[in-house]
């Protein structure tokens, strides 16, 4: 009989080990997991995939050094603006903020850094036009063009600009001089 109870004492134990085992088990995979969620942003803006602007058309005034720009949004989405970056050499990515002179639908207020502001929003497959001044260039002979968008995090009022690097434009320009 003594051999007996010794085996389910034996066997009781080996039981209690392995819900034990599984217990810090799962207990070691809620605290991962909890520490992962914390750590984690929460949620990443991202420019929409379907943002296209482009250059519809354009005018130099060579005597006040100033490009005339007609941006249309050609995307599925709203754009609130762009940076603008001019160069005058051909083979040189644009590198110099544009400063802009004039134009419908340009908050002057908003301006800052490169950064042209519409206001309000150019929607799609609508116009805008803006004058730009290239005035420290004698001529300006590439064009870069970055949309961007505001957005914002869910539960939050801050809005975020999201450039728009991969939807970025480079137009040659001619008879700017």
């Amino acid at each position: 009989m003594r051999k007996i109870r010794k085996e389910n004492k034996k066997a009781v134990s080996e039981v209690v080990s392995y819900v034990l085992l599984i217990v810090v088990a799962i207990s070691l995979s809620i605290i991962v997991y909890a520490w992962i969620k914390i750590q984690l942003p929460k949620e990443i803006i991202e420019c929409p995939e379907g943002v296209s602007v482009i250059i519809k058309d354009y005018q130099c005034n060579e005597q006040n050094n100033i490009i005339n720009i007609t941006f249309q949004n050609k995307g599925f989405f709203s754009i609130d603006g762009t940076i603008i970056k001019i160069s005058n050499k051909s083979n040189e990515a644009p590198t110099i903020s544009a400063e802009h002179v004039g134009g419908i639908g340009i908050n002057q207020n908003l301006e800052n850094n490169g950064f042209i502001y519409f206001t309000p929003s150019l929607n799609p497959g609508l116009n805008l036009k803006a004058n730009f001044s290239y005035g420290s260039f004698n001529q300006i002979n590439k064009i870069q063009i970055t949309p961007f968008v505001s957005s914002k995090k869910l539960g939050e009022k801050k809005l975020y600009v999201v450039l728009c690097n991969e939807k970025k434009i480079v137009q040659d320009i001619e008879k700017c001089a």
